[in-house]
């Protein structure tokens, strides 16, 4: 309670008198406090033996920054040696889950900071995620920084056809600018032409 209130002196005296913070149950103020984006709070948990990585069902302390879109609570756990590439159910990358989110500044720290560009279970790159999504600048960084040009999505719908069908004009011209086979079919043999039309 003393952390979802943000109360810092509160918490560090409950700290002080032997509070586990992780234990699996009690890894929930953790993951509460990169959420928020309560750095203060980050830091003292950090300092009194945090485990900064400790999972709560399934999700790492920094896959809950990056999804909330906290860019200095990112920033702050990969400092503190936070897992680039957490392990996650369904295989999605930290890069992926920026990519759904659209939040670049978070995109732009996960590549700096050698985040991987693997698909996921379901055979998702963080391109085709960021195109489905309609986040071009995001679709333009990950290009500029080699993800799959010619990624498909669970259909065989490389990224130029799904923006085609989506009417996304802007990642269009994106993606043309990055030499894609404009010609390029999925597992239907429609080409980006056929959508547009």
């Amino acid at each position: 309670m003393a952390i979802s209130n943000h109360q810092v002196q509160e918490t560090k005296l409950l700290l002080d008198q032997g509070a586990d913070i992780n234990t699996p149950k009690d890894g929930m103020p953790f993951m509460v406090a990169t959420c928020a984006g309560m750095n203060d709070m980050v830091e003292l948990l950090l300092d009194k033996g945090a485990d900064v990585n400790i999972p709560v069902d399934g999700m790492s302390p920094l896959i809950g920054a990056v999804l909330t879109g906290r860019n200095d609570t990112v920033e702050l756990l990969l400092d503190k040696g936070a897992l680039i590439n957490p392990p996650t159910i369904d295989g999605d990358s930290l890069l992926l889950m920026a990519a759904v989110s659209g939040h670049l500044n978070i995109r732009r720290l996960l590549i700096d900071r050698g985040a991987s560009f693997v698909r996921n279970n379901s055979g998702f790159t963080p391109l085709i995620a960021a195109a489905t999504h309609d986040h071009d600048t995001i679709a333009k960084l990950l290009l500029s920084h080699h993800d799959e040009i010619e990624a498909v999505n669970v259909d065989g719908a490389p990224v130029l056809r799904l923006a085609a069908l989506n009417g996304q004009e802007n990642l269009i011209k994106i993606v043309i600018e990055f030499n894609t086979n404009v010609n390029a079919t999925g597992f239907t043999g429609e080409t980006a032409l056929h959508k547009a039309a």
